[in-house]
């Protein structure tokens, strides 16, 4: 067999969960499984085989730990672990189904261990080097691709999410799920009692308390400019991830999963209390419906129009995390509250959750951050930004509006991943809300 097809073969075997996954998705098509350079590195060092499969078997168990996905957030990963759960997920959560996932995983990685060590005995060290180097450059242009093509790692998140969830995948049941009731504050209290026929609700990802009050006081006195507007700011209690804040805020309750398809009781939720009165109901989300099975629970909680990320759509899509720029929705947003008398408008932000892309920060200046004393390559930094963005986004389409309710308030803070950038974040158990109405 000729060099050129041993290259070839081994990256055809190297890509065979790219190569499986895009019969399913084509959304497939640019990514690179990160797997390809840590299985290449350790055959150009070493040729023991037991060596190897144990050195690839670990490399396989950390990522099925999450683990190294969870050390380099940054990094668009695919490997055996995601690519059967993607494909595993086409189909209900059964338990023979589950079984057999588990054996596709690992009969793939001894299968794929030991064609790789097989092939690489005929090429030589600097023909395997350039082979790294291909991959490892297509791996690197796979990286800053925009989110339009790695909508892929959201779909990735969220069936790990339902797949790993309450009893672990070979018993997953949907019937350990539950919805608690919430029985503390929350920013929407007050939204089915008020009097304006316009009302807005805005869930902002990642918008904490930080330490340095100049940043939240800076947030705040943005709406400050709005002409009778009445701004009150409040902190409440918060528990679990956005889609806890979700459905604490829309139907106050708490799920003691992320695991969610359908929500009991969905009647009680503002958008079908409100719906019911005669109110329009509209719900956005910069990132993929099928993300915490947002494309389920969202009509049954009352929504009547939704809008999630789109391949077709118009609007920009930003890097930091797959989907949309929230910013570029305002326009659709408000035109819909200004378009009907009795509105009910739901917002769930996504690009101020970490990692962060200095590409997403579209309005305010990076020397903003110096103005509320923050270092301007910081990840605090890059939240303050991309929020400040989004509150003057917002500030401009409230300009011009009466009759208005609108609720604005934090998810969680935000997960940084250096600990020093996480205890500059005091209150951890509460996140800001803000309140402005105008009549």
């Amino acid at each position: 067999m000729s060099k050129i097809k041993i290259l070839f073969l081994l990256f055809v075997v190297l890509n065979i969960e790219t190569i499986f996954l895009f019969l399913f998705d084509r959304n497939v098509k640019n990514y690179i499984p990160i797997e390809n350079i840590f299985a290449l590195s350790f055959l150009l060092f070493t040729r023991k085989k037991i060596f190897h499969y144990g050195l690839y078997s670990l490399l396989f168990f950390l990522f099925f730990l999450e683990i190294i996905p969870n050390t380099f957030k940054n990094l668009n990963k695919l490997n055996i672990y995601d690519s059967l759960i993607l494909i595993k997920n086409l189909d209900n959560n059964w338990k023979i189904i589950s079984a057999i996932f588990f054996i596709a995983v690992i009969t793939i990685l001894i299968a794929k261990t030991e064609i790789l060590f097989r092939l690489t005995k005929n090429i030589t060290p600097s023909q395997h080097l350039l082979l790294l180097t291909f991959i490892s450059t297509l791996l690197v242009i796979d990286f800053y691709k925009d989110g339009k093509q790695n909508i892929l790692q959201s779909r990735i998140l969220n069936y790990q999410n339902r797949y790993l969830d309450i009893e672990g995948p070979l018993f997953f049941d949907k019937t350990s799920i539950r919805l608690l009731p919430w029985n503390h504050e929350t920013a929407t209290d007050n939204l089915l009692s008020s009097i304006n026929k316009k009302k807005a609700l805005v869930i902002v990802e990642s918008w904490g308390i930080p330490k340095n009050k100049e940043i939240i006081n800076s947030q705040i006195e943005i709406f400050s400019e709005i002409k009778n507007a009445k701004v009150t700011y409040k902190e409440i209690k918060f528990s679990g991830s956005t889609i806890h804040a979700e459905i604490r805020e829309l139907c106050r309750l708490f799920p003691n999963s992320t695991t969610i398809d359908s929500i009991p009781n969905s009647s009680e939720c503002i958008p079908n209390l409100l719906k019911n009165k005669g109110y329009k109901t509209f719900a956005y989300h910069a990132g993929n419906g099928d993300y915490y099975q947002r494309k389920y629970w969202y009509p049954e909680i009352g929504f009547d129009q939704i809008l999630f990320f789109s391949e077709d759509a118009k609007f920009r899509n930003c890097y930091s995390w797959a989907g949309h720029c929230d910013i570029d929705l305002a326009e659709l947003f408000f035109k819909n509250i200004k378009k009907h008398e009795k509105s009910f408008s739901y917002w769930m932000t996504l690009n101020s959750h970490a990692p962060y892309d200095k590409r997403d920060i579209k309005i305010s200046q990076i020397n903003d951050c110096k103005k509320v004393n923050e270092e301007t390559n910081s990840s605090i930094c890059h939240n303050y930004l991309i929020i400040r963005d989004l509150f003057l986004t917002i500030k401009k389409g409230l300009f011009d509006l009466e009759d208005i309710e609108i609720f604005i308030v934090g998810d969680h803070p935000p997960p940084f991943f250096l600990p020093s950038d996480r205890e500059r974040y005091g209150k951890i158990d509460l996140v800001p809300s803000i309140h402005i109405k105008i009549n």
